[in-house]
C-alpha cells in the first residue's frame, strides 16, 4: 500500500500511525490532529509609499522603473507628467498595478496614482483637475490615498482637502504643493506656504510628516509634502538618490498598514497518506458506531466529520513559496535608459541626425516592449503544458473564466459602509428581511388550511413519524452512495463543518457499509442534523465595481457535503415518486433529466415558426420572479403536497429539511449572526430546485393555453399567437386584452403563491414580419411592461426579426478569445496536434455547438460566418494555410462544420423522439390544422366550428403557402446528404 509513497510521505504516515497506536484514548488523538490547523503563515511589512515629481515621464521612466524594481513601492504617486500621457502607456509600464490618472490643468501637469492590485481600492468622484483620491479598504479600516499637485501660480485645492478631513479619519495626502514656509523647513515663505500653514492651524487635522526634507534640486526646500491625519505614523521617510528630475523621489512606509512581504504558506494534501490512514483506522469507527452509536446516527456523523478533518489534517503539511512580481527585464531598462540620452541629446543640439536615431531607438523600445508580453506569453504556455498536462488545463480554464471583482464596501441607500462590522450588519438585516416568512391572510382560507396542516404535520409525534417511516421506500444500499459520490465535483470549499468533497471522494469504499446505515437510521426518524441546516453563507460580486449594492450580490450557500449527500438520496425515491405519477408539466423543463435549456428555444422557436407562417407578428412574454429560490413558501409546498398525496413519510422527511434552517454570513473570514430561514431553499442545495419546480407545478393551468407555457425553473415565457380569421387591427386589439387578462391571472397565482414577479425584469418582444411594429401596451399591477427588441432567453438572443445577428456577434466575440489562446498554443508547439484538437474540443466547441439548433434559420451571410472561423481553426490545428477549402475538406478529410452539426443533432433528433413529446406534438398538430383546413375549404365542409363558404385571403394563402416551420428545417438540414 505504501510502494507508492516518497520517503518524506512514508515518514508521515509512521509517524501518524505511532502517535494513533502509542494512545489508548483516540479521541485525544482526534483532538490533538484537530488543533493542527496547518494555517498558511505570511511574513508582513508597512506598507510602503513612492511620491516622485517626475516632471517628464517619457524621459525619466527608465528612472522610475529603476526606483520600483530595487524599493518594490506598493503605492506610487507621479506629479508633473511634463505632458499628456495616456493611461495604456502608464499600464505598459507599471502592468502589475491598478493606474488612476488625471489630467493637469496646464501643459505639463498631471496626477498619476498606481495601486497594488492586490488592494481593493475605490476611487472618489470628486471631478477635479490635478488631484485623485483613493480610498483603500484594508482589513477593515479605510484610508484615504490623495496624490495632487498645485501648479506655482494656481491656488491650493483647500476646499477639497477641507471636505476629505470631514469624511474621512486616515487620510493621507502626497504631492508637490509648491508652497513654501519655514513651518517646514523651507528658507522662504510664498503665499501659497502661508494659505496652507493657516489652513493647517485652523483645522487642526493633518501634520506634515517630510518637515525640513530637502525634495527640491533647484533650491533648499520643501514643497513635496506629506500630510497625514494625527493617528498615522509613518517610518523610514527618506528621499533617494536619483536626479533626472528637479526634484527628488520619497519613499516613506506605513506603519499602520501591514502587508504581506511577497511569502507565502501553501498547504498540501497527501491524498495517498489520507485514504492509508483511513484504511487503518477503520476498525475504531467501525467500532464506535456499533457499540456507542447504533441509535444515535447524528451523534455518529459528528464523530465521523471531526474524525475526517482530523486525518486530512495529519495528512496536511506547510509548503513556503514566494510571489513574483512582474517587471520589466534590465535589458529594456538600459535601452530607455539610453533614449533619455538620446532625447536629451536632440534637445539641445536640433540635429536632423539626432533626431533620427531618437524615433529609430523609440521604436526600437516599443518593440522590444511587445516582445517581452509575447515571450512571457510563449514561456507561460510553455511552462504549463509540458510534461504536466493537468496543469494545463486548469490554466487555461483560468484564462477563459471571467474575473469577479471582490468587494469590500457596499453602497446601500447613496451611503457606503467599509468596516467589517457595518458590512455584515447591512447583510444581515437585507437576508433577515429576505427570509421571513410570508405575512398570510387569516380570513384566506387557503393560507389557513395550509397551516394548520404544517402545524399538525410538524408537531406529530415522533413515534407516529418513525412508523410511517419504517414502512415507506426511503431505505438505500451501498451501491445507491457509490453512485451519488461519483457525481460529486473535486471542490475544496467547505462549510463550518470543514468536510470538502474531496474529503468524501477519497473515502476507502470499506466505510460506505458504516455510512449508509447511519444515513438509513436517520430515514427512519425523518430525522436532521442541527448543523446541517447551517450554511456558511457567502456573497459574490455580480459588477465591476468594489462597492455594489446588496441587490448586486450574490449569495451562494455552501451547505454540510454530508447534508448534500442526505438530499441526494432522498432525491433517487422522490424523483421517481414524481415521475410515477407524473407530477411534473411537460412545459418544465429545468432540473429534469433529458430535458434542458434546448427543450424550451427549440420548441418556442417552432411555435413562432407556427405562428409567423400565417400571421404578421407573434408575441412573447418573459417573466422573471423576484428572488425566485429565496421566495419559496415552504408551507404551501407541503400542502400542494399533500393534495397531490405524497407519502407521509417524505412529507414528514421535507418539513424537517425546512424548519429551523439558520445561514450566517461569511465576510473575509468574520461572521454575522445567524439568520433564520423562514422561506427560501438554500442556494446551492440538491433538493431545492426540485422543491421549486414541484411548487409550481400548476402555474401553467392557470393560462388558458397552456401548450404556450414555457417554464426552465423559475424562467417563464407566454407565447401569443392572434386569431387567423380576425384583421391586423382587430389582432392588437384582441391580442393585447388576452395577455393582460392572463397577467391578472399570474397576478393572483403570484399573490396566492407568495411568490412575486420581478416587473423591473418582466419584458416582451413583439416578433413580426413587417416594417412597422405593432403597438402593445401592457401592463402588470398597473406598472408598464417594457418592449425589448431582443430577449437573451436561457442564454440565446432571440430577436424580433428570428435572424439571431445579436446571438452570433456574441457567440463570435467568445470564439475569438479562445482562438487567441489556441494561436499562443500554437506557437509554442505547432506539431502538437492532439493538444490543440482537446483545447478546440473543450473551449472552442461549446460556442459553436450553441449554434448548431439554430444554425438551420441563419442566412447564407451568417453561415459563411460561422464556417470561416471553424476552417481558420482548423488550419490552425493540421497546420494546413495556403490550402483551398476542397482540399481541406475533401483531401485532407476534415469533417466540415455541417458534418459536425449533423452528427450532434442526430443525438438530438433521438432524445426530442424518446423525451420532448409536446415538441412532436405541437409540430404534428400544426401540420394537421393545416391539412383539414385545406380538405374543409377546397373538398368538402366537415368542421362544424368553421364558417362553410370563400374563406378570406389569409386562410387561403395559409392553405396554399409552402408551410415549412422550425422543425421541418432541422430535420431536413440534419438528414441532409
Amino acid at each position: 500500500m505504501c510502494s507508492n509513497l516518497s520517503k518524506f510521505q512514508k515518514k508521515t504516515s509512521r509517524a501518524a500511525f505511532n502517535e494513533w497506536n502509542n494512545t489508548a484514548n483516540k479521541r485525544k488523538v482526534i483532538n490533538k490532529w484537530l488543533q493542527n490547523e496547518n494555517q498558511p503563515i505570511t511574513q508582513t511589512t508597512p506598507l510602503s509609499i513612492l511620491h516622485y515629481n517626475i516632471r517628464y515621464f517619457y524621459s525619466n521612466q527608465s528612472e522610475l522603473l529603476d526606483i520600483i524594481s530595487r524599493f518594490n513601492p506598493m503605492i506610487i504617486s507621479l506629479n508633473e507628467l511634463g505632458t499628456y500621457v495616456s493611461e495604456k502607456a502608464i499600464k505598459q509600464h507599471l502592468f502589475s498595478y491598478n493606474i488612476f490618472t488625471s489630467r493637469g490643468t496646464n501643459s505639463h501637469g498631471g496626477v498619476v496614482l498606481a495601486i497594488d492590485k492586490k488592494f481593493n481600492v475605490i476611487q472618489l468622484d470628486i471631478n477635479e483637475l490635478n488631484i485623485i483620491a483613493v480610498q483603500l479598504i484594508y482589513n477593515n479600516q479605510t484610508y484615504l490615498i490623495v496624490s495632487t499637485y498645485s501648479p506655482p501660480q494656481e491656488p491650493l485645492p483647500l476646499q477639497i482637502m477641507s471636505f476629505f478631513i470631514k469624511n474621512f479619519k486616515h487620510i493621507i495626502i502626497v504631492g508637490d504643493l509648491n508652497a513654501k514656509h519655514e513651518n517646514w523647513g523651507c528658507t522662504s515663505t510664498n503665499q501659497k506656504g502661508r494659505d496652507l500653514a493657516n489652513w493647517l492651524d485652523s483645522t487642526n487635522m493633518l501634520e506634515i510628516q517630510n518637515q525640513g526634507m530637502k525634495t527640491s534640486l533647484r533650491s533648499n526646500t520643501t514643497i513635496d509634502l506629506i500630510l497625514t491625519t494625527s493617528n498615522l505614523s509613518i517610518s523610514q521617510c527618506q528621499t533617494l538618490p536619483y536626479n533626472c528630475s528637479d526634484h527628488l523621489p520619497i519613499l516613506f512606509s506605513l506603519n499602520e498598514v501591514l502587508v504581506h512581504n511577497g511569502t507565502f504558506s501553501i498547504t498540501k494534501t497527501y491524498w495517498e497518506i489520507y485514504k492509508i490512514l483511513l484504511v487503518t483506522f477503520q476498525p475504531y469507527i467501525q467500532q464506535e458506531y456499533e457499540s456507542n452509536f447504533s441509535n444515535n446516527p447524528t451523534g455518529w456523523f459528528q464523530l465521523f466529520q471531526k474524525f475526517l478533518v482530523a486525518v486530512k489534517r495529519r495528512a496536511t503539511n506547510l509548503h513556503t513559496a514566494k510571489q513574483q512580481r512582474p517587471t520589466i527585464t534590465p535589458s529594456i531598462r538600459a535601452m530607455i535608459k539610453h533614449k533619455h540620452y538620446l532625447q536629451n541629446k536632440y534637445r539641445h543640439s536640433k540635429s536632423e541626425e539626432d533626431r533620427v536615431r531618437l524615433r529609430s531607438w523609440s521604436k526600437l523600445v516599443q518593440h522590444e516592449l511587445k516582445s517581452l508580453t509575447q515571450t512571457k506569453w510563449m514561456k507561460f504556455i510553455n511552462q504549463v503544458a509540458s510534461p504536466n498536462p493537468k496543469k494545463f488545463w486548469q490554466s487555461v480554464k483560468c484564462l477563459n473564466k471571467n474575473k469577479s471583482c471582490t468587494f469590500s464596501a457596499i453602497n446601500e441607500d447613496n451611503q457606503i459602509y467599509k468596516t467589517s462590522e457595518e458590512i455584515l450588519n447591512i447583510l444581515y438585516n437585507q437576508f433577515s428581511k429576505r427570509f421571513t416568512a410570508p405575512t398570510l391572510n387569516p380570513n384566506n382560507t387557503l393560507d389557513t388550511l395550509t397551516t394548520a396542516l404544517w402545524s399538525k404535520l410538524s408537531n406529530a409525534d415522533q413515534n407516529d413519524i418513525e412508523l410511517v417511516c419504517i414502512n415507506s421506500d426511503l431505505n438505500f444500499n451501498i451501491n445507491d452512495l457509490r453512485s451519488i459520490i461519483k457525481t460529486l465535483k473535486s471542490t475544496n470549499s467547505s462549510s463550518f463543518d470543514e468536510i470538502t468533497n474531496n474529503i468524501v471522494k477519497n473515502i476507502p469504499e470499506s466505510y460506505y457499509s458504516i455510512i449508509i446505515s447511519a444515513y438509513n437510521s436517520l430515514f427512519r426518524n425523518a430525522s436532521w442534523d442541527v448543523s446541517w441546516k447551517q450554511a456558511r453563507t457567502i456573497c459574490l460580486n455580480k459588477v465591476t465595481d468594489p462597492a455594489p449594492t446588496t441587490n448586486q450580490l450574490r449569495p451562494i450557500s455552501l451547505l454540510p457535503t454530508f447534508s448534500k449527500l442526505y438530499e441526494k438520496l432522498f432525491l433517487l425515491k422522490f424523483n421517481k415518486w414524481l415521475q410515477s405519477n407524473n407530477i411534473l408539466p411537460n412545459q418544465q423543463s429545468g432540473s429534469r433529466s433529458h430535458l434542458g435549456t434546448l427543450t424550451r428555444v427549440n420548441h418556442i422557436i417552432e411555435q413562432l415558426n407556427q405562428s409567423l407562417n400565417h400571421n404578421t407578428f407573434a408575441v412573447v412574454v418573459y417573466v422573471d420572479f423576484l428572488q425566485a429560490f429565496d421566495r419559496l413558501w415552504h408551507q404551501g409546498l407541503v400542502a400542494k403536497l399533500h393534495n397531490l398525496h405524497c407519502p407521509l413519510a417524505y412529507l414528514f422527511w421535507i418539513i424537517n429539511y425546512f424548519k429551523d434552517r439558520t445561514i450566517t454570513i461569511d465576510y473575509q473570514g468574520s461572521l454575522s449572526k445567524q439568520v433564520c430561514v423562514s422561506r427560501g431553499a438554500p442556494q446551492g442545495s440538491c433538493f431545492g430546485p426540485v422543491a421549486y419546480i414541484v411548487n409550481h407545478y400548476d402555474l401553467p393551468m392557470i393560462f388558458n393555453n397552456p401548450q404556450d407555457i414555457h417554464l426552465y425553473v423559475d424562467d417563464l415565457a407566454i407565447i401569443y399567437s392572434p386569431s387567423i380569421y380576425l384583421k391586423f387591427s382587430k389582432q392588437v386589439i384582441e391580442i393585447q386584452s388576452r395577455i393582460n387578462y392572463d397577467l391578472l391571472k399570474l397576478e393572483e397565482y403570484a399573490e396566492a403563491n407568495k411568490q412575486p414577479i420581478n416587473i423591473n425584469k418582466t419584458n416582451f418582444v413583439i416578433y413580426h414580419r413587417t416594417v412597422q411594429v405593432p403597438k402593445i401596451q401592457l401592463t402588470y399591477q398597473n406598472q408598464p411592461i417594457v418592449r425589448q427588441n431582443s430577449f437573451k432567453y436561457l442564454g440565446f438572443h432571440i430577436d424580433s426579426k428570428l435572424s439571431f445577428n445579436i446571438m452570433i456577434n456574441n457567440q463570435l466575440v467568445k470564439l475569438r478569445k479562445s482562438y487567441s489562446i489556441l494561436k499562443y498554443i500554437h506557437c509554442a508547439f505547432p506539431t502538437f496536434f492532439e493538444l490543440k484538437m482537446k483545447f478546440f474540443q473543450t473551449y472552442t466547441w461549446p460556442h459553436l455547438y450553441m449554434l448548431a439548433s439554430i444554425y438551420c434559420l441563419f442566412s447564407n451571410t451568417s453561415k459563411n460566418r460561422i464556417n470561416s472561423f471553424y476552417r481558420r481553426c482548423q488550419r490552425l490545428i493540421y497546420c494546413s494555410y495556403r490550402i483551398s477549402n476542397d482540399t481541406l475538406h475533401d483531401t485532407l478529410k476534415i469533417p466540415t462544420l455541417t458534418d459536425k452539426f449533423q452528427r450532434c443533432l442526430q443525438k438530438r433528433l433521438k432524445n426530442i423522439q424518446s423525451h420532448e413529446e409536446e415538441l412532436l406534438n405541437c409540430y404534428l398538430l400544426y401540420k394537421k390544422v393545416i391539412n383539414d383546413l385545406s380538405v374543409h375549404y377546397k373538398i368538402k365542409p366537415f368542421i362544424p366550428s368553421l364558417p362553410i363558404g370563400r374563406p378570406n385571403k389569409r386562410i387561403i394563402k395559409l392553405t396554399e403557402m409552402d408551410n415549412t416551420t422550425y422543425f421541418d428545417k432541422l430535420c431536413n438540414f440534419t438528414w441532409a446528404a
